[in-house]
């Protein structure tokens, strides 16, 4: 009776640790795929804004070059405007004539140096779309759109000043997402702003990323 008793008590000891083995391992699995999941989210995240960043920095390399030819595009605004006070100014056909040449001198500069300002845009906006297709191939991410939150002072001017854009840190924000079987979409958003100082230049704005999990 004693061993009868006994073999029961071994084999219920027996089972309990079975069960407690099987818990254990079933909680450990579980935890791991949670630290998984978690650094798998953290490593998508890193390769987002990693990315977006790069677009950012190249779009900001263009906008100061940009920028930085005020005020060339200024002195051309007033050469023009000296121009055409010296044709209605001319006193006689062939002072005019001189005068209307000078001006049309004046215009050409004009409309070379605003090829050269849509220039700097298009290679800023094309750099940064070989840049997304990069991106889009190596980690898989979806681009919103690519923003140059610059704009004319005088957009009807043959030679204008740019200026940041209002609300420029808002406009010129780009979206990324990319997709996971763990949630089913995960987006990072990266901005620039202008940095403080004498140096014209713009720093990336890195924004907390968004998560949404499936329904």
């Amino acid at each position: 009776m004693d061993t009868h008793k006994k073999n029961l008590q071994q084999g219920q000891a027996l089972i309990f640790t079975l069960g407690l083995s099987s818990l254990l391992m079933v909680s450990s699995l579980g935890l791991y795929s949670m630290i998984h999941t978690l650094f798998e989210r953290k490593k998508k995240i890193h390769f987002c804004r990693k990315a977006l960043v790069d677009i950012q920095t190249e779009l900001s390399h263009s906008m100061v070059e940009l920028l930085k030819l005020n005020p060339q595009a200024k002195k051309l605004r007033r050469k023009k405007l000296l121009a055409l006070h010296a044709v209605s100014a001319a006193p006689e056909p062939i002072s005019k004539s001189i005068a209307l040449a000078h001006l049309a001198k004046v215009q050409l500069e004009q409309s070379l140096f605003r090829t050269q300002q849509k220039s700097i845009i298009f290679k800023a906006k094309a750099k940064a779309q070989n840049k997304k297709l990069y991106y889009k191939l190596k980690n898989k991410l979806q681009f919103g759109p690519t923003p140059f939150a610059l704009r004319p002072k005088l957009p009807f001017s043959f030679s204008p000043s740019y200026q940041l854009a209002t609300s420029f840190t808002r406009k010129q924000e780009i979206k990324a997402q990319i997709f996971s079987p763990h949630v089913s979409q995960l987006t990072c958003r990266v901005s620039l702003k202008k940095s403080f100082g004498f140096l014209l230049k713009f720093k990336p704005q890195v924004y907390e990323d968004q998560l949404e999990t499936s329904s």
